[in-house]
């Protein structure tokens, strides 16, 4: 408000008049504010988010340019396919103004984006905050664990499916063995795979096991951030049969054949295989480092078709023998 007085002067002196008031009319309110801007997913590191908007609202505005940002992690644009900035500066002629921005979230490191986005400019005296909530993050490939073939005393076949990629494309797979039940990933042995079937199903041979013994695994696959697992799943091997056994029978010259001996003494044995008149046609020497005997062994393509005799010997016996047919 406004006070004033009149007053007239003569000779005499200056004469006053009551004094008076009166206030000015206001002038124009600016206004500048934004709609809300909508939650972003959790993000890959490396990545970049579908763009999501909010829209400037300002009046009685000054000419002065509106400025968004900056704010780590996100960039902006007045188009949702333009060209995205760290911030932007929106010339406008004053008055009313209304401008849509679109944003665009793209996280450099595990952690919490959350934040606000500053509007300011046109003349207002005060900033205005769009708040966001993102994150980024590491997510390895899905993983399901399946089951186990083909079997045998010492080896089996494990298989597994990729189910999604994660945060990047799978960079290797396979499948993780232990003899403890419910290994913790990354703490047993790998078996790395190469046979993807389509896009999903692989599979890895385990072997060298021992027969008889239960084993544990899981799926694995890892992409350039972190690496999935299936669950745990089992395998118990059948145990040797007792006795020397060679299979299979009847064989022929050259093709392979395993022997197999259980409840041996740890160290020098050797498999020898002669002919009906007792010459010697076939030996391999071994040395055994558990308490049982399970070799692959090829007889020579040569032998003539009739009746062997397969002995294991060590440096003091003859083990065991059986008898064979080559055809």
């Amino acid at each position: 408000p406004y006070y004033y007085k009149a007053y007239a002067t003569n000779g005499g002196g200056t004469t006053w008049g009551a004094q008076q008031s009166f206030t000015t009319a206001a002038g124009p309110v600016i206004s500048l504010t934004a709609s809300s801007l909508a939650q972003f997913d959790s993000t890959c590191v490396g990545t970049v988010s579908a763009p999501k908007s909010f829209t400037i609202s300002g009046s009685n505005l000054t000419a002065a340019p509106v400025t968004v940002g900056p704010l780590a992690g996100f960039t902006f644009s007045t188009t949702a396919t333009g060209v995205y900035t760290p911030s932007l500066s929106l010339a406008q002629p004053g008055g009313t103004f209304t401008q849509p921005v679109f944003v665009q979230f793209a996280p450099t490191a595990v952690q919490s984006y959350n934040g606000s986005i500053a509007v300011a400019g046109g003349g207002a005296t005060s900033t205005f905050n769009v708040f966001t909530n993102a994150a980024g993050k590491v997510q390895g490939p899905g993983v399901t664990t399946l089951d186990s073939s083909n079997i045998a005393i010492d080896r089996v076949t494990i298989a597994g499916r990729i189910d999604s990629n994660g945060c990047s494309a799978v960079t290797e797979y396979g499948i993780e063995w232990s003899g403890i039940a419910n290994f913790p990933g990354g703490t047993g042995t790998r078996v790395p795979s190469t046979n993807l079937l389509g896009t999903t199903t692989f599979s890895s041979d385990l072997t060298g096991l021992v027969p008889g013994t239960t084993y544990y695994y899981r799926a694995y696959a890892r992409n350039a951030g972190t690496t999935g697992y299936g669950a745990v799943k089992s395998v118990t091997l059948p145990s040797l049969l007792s006795g020397l056994r060679v299979f299979p029978v009847p064989t022929t010259g050259g093709q392979e054949l395993r022997v197999t001996l259980a409840n041996v003494s740890a160290g020098y044995h050797g498999i020898r295989v002669f002919n009906s008149i007792g010459d010697e046609v076939y030996r391999k020497d071994l040395n055994i480092q558990s308490n049982y005997i399970n070799e692959r062994v090829t007889l020579p393509a040569s032998l003539a078709s009739g009746v062997y005799f397969v002995r294991v010997v060590s440096n003091t016996e003859v083990n065991a023998t059986t008898r064979i047919f080559v055809r």
